[in-house]
Parts: structure tokens; C-alpha cells; sequence
């Protein structure tokens, strides 16, 4: 696993707030424009959803939030990459 984090800006920074590693993430990489963080936060908002629906007025396991994932990633996603942020995002 990277070190790093995802705070509620949805921006990817560095676990140690390493200068140079938050760097290389905005200037190099560029993972921090804005587009980015809005795909990552419909990603959040549609797991939250399907949570929501399966699991209504109830805490979610580590364990029914990894079965989630796995199964949005079997079906017709419009944005391929929902699964895959949403992953990072909950750190599995």
C-alpha cells in the first residue's frame, strides 16, 4: 500500500505530508486537478449509495464494503474507474 492519504478535499497527498512526494503528486503527476477530484467523489457518492440501498440504517463492515466493490466491478459501470477510486478511497 502507498503512503498515502485521502483527506475530504479527495486530494491524494503524501501520509507524512513529505514535501517532495506532494510535489511529484500535483506538479508531476497531477493527480490533484480538479477533474480527478470530482471523478473520485462520484465514485465515493455511488459506493455510498449502493451501501446505502443494501445496507439501510446500518454500519458497514470492512467486509460488505471489499463484497460491494467486487461486485460493481463485474457489472456495466458507465466510468470504469468508480470501482478502482473507490478502492483507494476506502483503502482496500
Amino acid at each position: 500500500m502507498l503512503p498515502l492519504k485521502l483527506p475530504v478535499t479527495l486530494c491524494v497527498l503524501s501520509i507524512n505530508d513529505d514535501e517532495t512526494i506532494n510535489h511529484e503528486l500535483n506538479e508531476i503527476l497531477n493527480l490533484n486537478y480538479q477533474t480527478l477530484r470530482e471523478n473520485r467523489k462520484i465514485a465515493l457518492d455511488t459506493v455510498i449509495a449502493v451501501l446505502n440501498k443494501k445496507f439501510p440504517n446500518k454500519t458497514w463492515s470492512k467486509e460488505a464494503i471489499k463484497k460491494t466493490l467486487e461486485e460493481l466491478s463485474t457489472k456495466k459501470i458507465k466510468k470504469a474507474n468508480i470501482v478502482h477510486t473507490a478502492n483507494i478511497l476506502f483503502g482496500i
